[in-house]
Order: C-alpha cells, then structure tokens, then sequence
C-alpha cells in the first residue's frame, strides 16, 4: 500500500544497478574496445537498460562521485572523437543528459559520430530525466532541449545529397527518441520547441510519403447540409482522455453536424459507448496500420477531424497521421497540453478560465475558446456493482485520527521541486499533519523513479525539520473507486498551482476556485486584485459582476 524504499529489496536493486554500472564502466573504456561492434549486438540493452533507469539520479557514493567527476572533466577537455566518445557514453550512467557539458557541442557529435553509433548518441542527447532535484531544472532542461532541437532541425532540413544518410538516421532518432513533455512544467512559452520539433517530424512525413490535399467541397459551407465531425481517438475506454473529451459531444450536438467517432481501441459496452458519445452516428474501429487508418478516415468524408490524444509528446502513429492531413480541417483540444506546432492542425480547443488573453501568441493554431475550464472531465455514468478493491482507513495509513491530511493526486511529473518545497512548508507549519501523494499513475506512464522521489522527500523533510513519515506515499490504485476512498480520508486536498501573487490569470483562476466553493467574499478580493495588476483583462471583471450578482 505505501511505498517503502527501505526495504532489502531496493537495497538489492540499486546495488545491483550499480554494480552493473560498474562493470560497463570498466569495459567501455578500456582501450581498444569497438563501441561499433558493442552496439551491434544484444548485450548493448544491458546500457540502455541503465541510461533508462533512475540510476543517473541515484545520489553518487564517494567512490562513485570522483569517478564521475574525473569523467566530467574528460568530457570537458578531450578533443579527439575516439577517446571523447566512450567517455560521455558512460558519462551518461551517470548524470542526466543535461547536465553533461562537453568539449564539442551537440552538432559537432551528431555529425561526427559513425554511423553505427548515432542512435545511441541521439537517445542519449534526448534523454528527458525522469525526476527533476533542483529549483532551476525545469528552466535548465528548456534551455538544453531547446538549443538541442534547433540543432536537429538544422541537420534535418539540409539539402546536401552527400549528408543524406545520416540525415535520414537523425529525422528517424529523432522521431523515435524526442518526447518534450517534461517541458511543460517549466515557466517558458514552448512554442518554438514545439515549431521545431512539428516541422522535423514532417519533413519525416515527408520523406515517406506525399501529405495529401484537399479539395473541399462546395456543400462544405452550406448552411443546409451536414457538417461530418470526427473524433479520433486511440482508444475508447476509462481513461483521461476519454474522460476529458466528453464534453466536446455537446458542441457538436447540433443539427449542423453529425458526428463520427474513430478509435482503434474499443473496451466500451454498447451502452456505455452510447452514454459516451449522445447523437454519435457512426464509431469505425480502424486498423493500426497507419495508410489503412488514413485511408478508412478519408473514405469517410470527414470535414472536420478533432485529434482527442496528446499531439505534443511522444511521436505516435497518430502524429504522422494528422500531418497527413485526413480532413479539410484538423483540430487539437487539450488532450495536448500545448500547442502541437504543427501546420497541418488549423486550430485549437481550450477554455476561458485557462488561457491568459494574450494566450494566442502561444499556439501556431488559431485557438478557440470555450468557456469553462480546459480539461473539465466528464465520467461515465455509475454503476451499482462498482465498489473500490480496497476501502481506506487511516489506520492503514498510520495516521492518527486527530491529524490534519492533505492529499494531492499530482503525477509526479507534475510535482516539481518549487512543489515539493512548498509542500513541505506547509508541513512544518502545520503540526500534527501529513500530505497524502499517490503520484505513480499509469496514465502517463508504467516505470517512475521511486527510489528518486523517495530519497527526495526525505532530504526535503530534513531540510524542514520534520519526520518523513509524514509523506504518505501510495502505490498506484487499482480504480478509481479506490481512488475515491483515498481522497475521503483528507481534510485538504492540494494542487500543483503556484500562485504568483503579481500573475492576474492565474488569481482570476484562483477567484474561479472560491467563486464555485461559494466562497464569495474571498472570490471578490481575489478578483479585485487580478484587475488592479491588470484592468485591461476582462475576465476578472466579468466574473466579479458574477459575484455581486450572487450577492444582489
């Protein structure tokens, strides 16, 4: 139930981890060793088992950390490629990629590395870390992948025919390995990242196949005919982005359109698929083979295609699909946390209380506001048999029935070491308390660094003073009925929002949050204070007129 990273067994994991580490140390530097013929063969996933892993964010022994840092300073003065490469490969073991400096830059190494290496060298430059440990890392990644992605486009848009097969091996690494969503959770605007990364990945696109075009039709804006809405999503089942794209059916439950749903995955009953989607006329399960699945969508004439999955991380099928263009006009909603980047989607689905004004100069497309909250989830119906697997007592969770609980369901992506920090202020100013985290979620994704996270929590709470025992970390849950009977043992529940008290959207947003708990006159003061850092923004004004409406 709670995570324990005490135990023998991690104690055995890390160890084993860092003996293995040790000897790949051992072999990949000893001279004379052929990295080309390592890599050719299977006994190269015992590296890329351990660049996957947490190792790198493993707190270093002292023998551990004069070797890296003896590794460092070779990376930082060694000019010849031969002795430089195997060094920064097992630099790699350990410290993220980021903070790895290196005599010569990135381009100079993707351009000179050989052939048979450049896979592992892209991987490796693109590697995101898995837990972010200092205050400035967030910024500090931007900054890195930023400069690392203007690096590929540049290589990826060159013309010269003798670059051509190494070209190719960089837009295919890069296809494969790029994943920007750890940048989401810095301050920066990612619009040119994302720019980038779309205009890469097409020319990807490119280089496999023509992007289609269209001709559209004249019935198209002709008030007596139809509209075919579709909505693409990889699958329909209990998950986020089912849950976040149910309400979109309502603004297209209109006369005007018919709607057509489009999943590879379908794990839902008949009624609930019917719950799911009201006025839905048609739902295709289209095959995995990306030609079939474009050419299923373009037989459907389709005029309008909402992409309900993430467009702005990993490199899917389903990008490549959208930059294929399946209808007249493409659209992205906030299953994409950002803007996908992309020329081939026209515009994007957000809402009122999430974006700023001047929220538009972030998105290539044109964004469409609708009003509420972005990502308003919306569930299936109940079901009588539901019941959780594990019904939650503070007992379990050797809590005292006298303390104060707060609970935060933040992905522990989401939880960036400001949060931790400020969470733990919250802790030591609070006594007899404890913050309930079940952040391993499988939504986003399957393996997270918990011996990390763990060993940061208590460095954390030593910082502050206080036992970490009062971090209450859960395993993943099994359903969200269990989820639901965690929740019900908190006092307090925190999110990942820091307020920043000169930001007038997000106290707009904040005034929202007391405005539906009914808490108006803190809704009122908040909103007050939005408009006196900047009156020009409407929103705050419009919704304190709500208040005293409220209040008439």
């Amino acid at each position: 139930m709670l995570v324990n990273v005490d135990s023998v067994e991690v104690y055995q994991i890390k160890q084993n981890y860092r003996r293995m580490r040790k000897e790949l140390t051992v072999k990949l530097l000893k001279p004379g060793f052929s990295l080309n013929d390592y890599f050719a063969t299977d006994e190269s996933r015992i590296f890329f088992k351990l660049a996957k892993s947490e190792l790198p964010h493993i707190k270093l022994s002292s023998k551990e950390r004069a070797l890296a840092d003896g590794l460092l300073s070779i990376c930082v003065q060694e000019r010849n490629l031969g002795r430089l490469l195997p060094v920064w490969l097992v630099t790699h073991l350990y410290f993220p990629s980021h903070r790895i400096k290196c005599v010569l830059s990135s381009g100079e190494l993707l351009a000179m590395a050989p052939l048979e290496l450049v896979k592992v060298v892209v991987y490796l430059m693109l590697r995101q870390p898995l837990l972010m440990l200092e205050k400035d890392e967030p910024d500090f990644c931007f900054t890195y992948y930023l400069e690392l992605v203007r690096i590929f486009h540049a290589l990826a848009m060159d013309e010269e025919e003798s670059n051509r097969g190494r070209r190719e091996l960089l837009i295919e690494y890069f296809y494969e390995f790029q994943n920007p969503s750890k940048l989401y959770f810095s301050d920066n605007d990612l619009l040119s990242v994302m720019v980038l990364r779309a205009e890469i990945l097409s020319r990807r696109s490119r280089d496999i196949t023509l992007r289609q075009r269209f001709e559209v039709s004249e019935s198209f804006g002709d008030p007596a005919s139809k509209v075919r809405v579709g909505i693409f999503m990889p699958a329909l089942s209990e998950r986020s982005e089912t849950f976040v794209t149910l309400p979109l059916f309502k603004y297209f439950s209109s006369p005007r359109f018919s709607i057509h749903v489009f999943s590879e995955l379908v794990e839902l009953s008949h009624d609930d698929f019917l719950a799911f989607a009201p006025g839905c006329s048609s739902l295709t399960v289209i095959p995995r083979n990306l030609e079939l699945c474009r050419q299923e969508i373009r037989k459907a004439n389709i005029g309008i295609m909402v992409f309900a999955t993430n467009l702005a991380a990993v490199s899917s099928p389903y990008v490549l699909l959208a930059s294929r263009r399946v209808a007249p006009i493409q659209v992205a909603e906030t299953c994409s946390p950002v803007t996908t980047g992309m020329q081939e989607i026209d515009y994007f689905l957000s809402g009122t209380f999430t974006e700023p004004p001047e929220a538009q100069k972030s998105y290539t497309e044109k964004l469409i506001l609708l009003e509420g909250p972005a990502q308003a989830y919306a569930f299936l119906p109940r079901k009588e048999k539901n019941c959780p697997d594990k019904i939650f007592s503070r007992d379990d969770l050797k809590i005292s029935e006298n303390a104060v609980v707060f609970v935060s369901g933040a992905n522990l992506n989401k939880i960036t070491p400001g949060m931790r920090l400020l969470w733990a202020r919250i802790l030591a100013a609070t006594p007899n308390s404890c913050l309930l985290l079940y952040p391993f979620n499988h939504n986003w994704q399957r393996d997270y660094p918990v011996i990390t996270f763990m060993e940061s929590l208590r460095e954390t709470a030593l910082q502050f003073g206080f036992d970490d025992s009062r971090w209450k970390v859960l395993k993943p849950l099994a359903s969200r009925d269990d989820l639901l009977s965690l929740i019900s043992l908190g006092d307090i529940y925190l999110d990942t929002i820091e307020i920043d008290p000169e930001y007038y959207d997000a106290l707009n947003n904040l005034g929202n949050t007391y405005f539906f708990l009914n808490q108006l006159e803190k809704a009122e003061q908040v909103y007050l204070d939005a408009i006196s850092l900047c009156p020009e923004y409407s929103l705050p004004h419009y919704n304190l007129g709500n208040v005293y409406y409220q209040n008439r």
